[in-house]
């Protein structure tokens, strides 16, 4: 589970908006990932939420139907494939059409704006990679921006740096399931990003998570800086602390007491700064198409293109289509985002 008090992306009722934090959310029975705070809000929603609900019903129905045939009848291979053969999906054939329909799964509940919805849609994508470490479909370019909606950014970059590091050597045998897999943890998102923005295994969705996630470095601490610059000016502490408390983004920032405690935070606003830079030259390099998408995500959300080459338009209307969410729920992302462009 996300840890939701460091979400940005909190659960709420889907029809007011009113945070958990003020009661217990019924859950839609149907869609399973839609919350509400009264049955009548509930059915006040339901004109609104129907179509999306059913795709979600209808997709999770086909993966009951792919999981009962490949348990029942897997063709040639090892009996129970979910057992037995746990990291070589895909490369069965037989599983195939159950992979696809998990996909299928992923995609439709991420239509659905909702803290559950993101949730539940990780869990199945971490499960699809256990299954198939491989990972045939691309379903590791969805994770990154999942991970900062829910708040766990710390997870999102360890995620990203195992793929740059491990994931990146040549010898690396991903049907040998002794070996590590995804075991990065506690990695320094404050480390120079540039080996990410070189590594083939990062993609444009990758270097796009970590260009968010230094933005929101460099957010929480400048308003870190603005915070302790009104102590001088004899802001009560303990308004100044709530004020810290209630602007931090990300969770790296709120567990480290270290900067936290700072008075001065001109070095570390300085060194990320210049992170953001990097990865901002990085995410050029490898699209030149991406940034101002971003900041016209209007004219590309909804494309979906069958193939794409690095570079090209399609790669970046799907990425977009994979991490503009992330960007949109940040508070202040997209601003400065706009502003580093205008500067050039």
């Amino acid at each position: 589970m996300a840890n939701q008090s460091t979400a940005l992306f909190q659960p709420r009722c889907a029809s007011c908006h009113k945070s958990a934090d003020f009661g217990d959310l019924l859950r839609c029975s149907r869609c399973k990932i839609v919350q509400y705070c009264s049955q009548e809000h509930q059915k006040a929603h339901w004109t609104d939420h129907k179509d999306a609900c059913n795709l979600v019903k209808k997709a999770r129905a086909r993966v009951d139907r792919e999981e009962t045939k490949l348990r029942t009848d897997p063709g040639m291979w090892t009996p129970n494939p979910f057992e037995n053969s746990i990291g070589h999906f895909w490369g069965i054939l037989e599983t195939r059409p159950y992979m696809r329909a998990r996909y299928g799964l992923v995609e439709a509940m991420l239509e659905i704006k909702t803290f559950e919805a993101a949730e539940t849609a990780y869990d199945d994508m971490r499960d699809m990679l256990r299954l198939c470490r491989s990972d045939n479909m691309g379903i590791r370019d969805l994770m990154p921006t999942t991970l900062l909606r829910l708040g766990r950014d710390q997870d999102c970059y360890d995620f990203i740096k195992w793929y740059a590091t491990t994931g990146n050597e040549g010898d690396y045998d991903w049907g040998n399931m002794s070996l590590g897999f995804l075991d990065v943890k506690d990695a320094d998102a404050f480390e120079e990003p540039g080996f990410l923005c070189e590594s083939f295994m990062c993609s444009l969705a990758h270097i796009s998570a970590v260009l968010l996630l230094k933005m929101k470095l460099l957010l929480d601490v400048t308003d870190l800086q603005n915070s302790s610059l009104l102590v001088g000016a004899k802001m009560p502490q303990e308004l100044v602390d709530n004020t810290q408390h209630f602007l931090q983004r990300t969770n790296i920032i709120r567990g480290n007491q270290t900067i936290i405690g700072s008075k001065d935070h001109t070095g570390l606003i300085s060194k990320l700064e210049a992170q953001v830079h990097t990865v901002m030259k990085g995410v050029e390099r490898q699209n030149k198409f991406y940034l101002p998408a971003l900041l016209a995500a209007e004219l590309h959300l909804g494309q979906k293109p069958e193939y794409f080459s690095r570079g090209n338009v399609e790669e970046m209307q799907i990425s977009l289509n994979y991490t503009y969410d992330a960007w949109k729920e940040t508070p202040g992302a997209l601003e400065m985002l706009k502003t580093w462009q205008a500067k050039g």
